[in-house]
């Protein structure tokens, strides 16, 4: 059709009323949403991997984590912990995301979101069906400026291995806290 190629940084405008709603929560700083879940199965990564990781981010690490989506599959029990799944409209999820350090999740809705609101992204990506890489996304999620995608030739995301994962994620988070050492240096 001749139309032009364009690789924009989508945007998302959130209202008022929505944001407010969400500032209503009083979510801390130090915040982490998480996406574990898609509508495909073959996307996921597992449970018990996503509960370590929840535990190490909480405990180890010291951020609250907000879980949103549909509807939660982990039985993680720590007031550091909130499952925000169905709660609220996609705007005022969209907000959550907005007010968070990182969103850590999968190849989904939520991971859109995250791209158009510009909260950092680590996103879990694997072989999906006949594609051993793949591309969904625009602007900084596609050119890396503020996202990484984590992935392993000819592996599906449900076979990456939780130790892999959260050495990439503590190699991200360690290089952000050096980031924000040398801006208030």
């Amino acid at each position: 059709a001749e139309l032009p190629v364009k690789d924009d940084v989508p945007q998302l405008y959130i209202p008022a009323a929505d944001a407010q709603k969400i500032a209503n929560l009083n979510l801390p700083q130090k915040l982490i949403v998480i996406h574990c879940s898609s509508n495909y199965p073959a996307k996921d990564w597992s449970v018990p991997n996503w509960e370590k990781l929840i535990y190490w981010l909480i405990e180890d690490l010291g951020y609250t984590v907000v879980e949103i989506g549909l509807k939660s599959k982990n039985s993680v029990r720590s007031a550091k912990y909130m499952d925000a799944c169905g709660k609220y409209s996609l705007l005022q999820t969209a907000e959550i995301i907005r007010r968070a350090e990182y969103f850590i999740g999968i190849d989904s809705g939520p991971a859109h979101l995250a791209n158009a609101v510009g909260t950092y992204g680590i996103l879990l990506f694997g072989k999906l069906n006949n594609f051993d890489t793949y591309m969904p996304y625009s602007g900084d999620y596609q050119n890396g400026r503020n996202a990484r995608l984590l992935w392993q030739t000819g592996k599906t995301c449900s076979a990456l291995e939780y130790q892999w994962v959260r050495g990439e994620i503590e190699v991200i988070l360690a290089k952000s806290y050096k980031a924000q050492l040398t801006v208030i240096s």
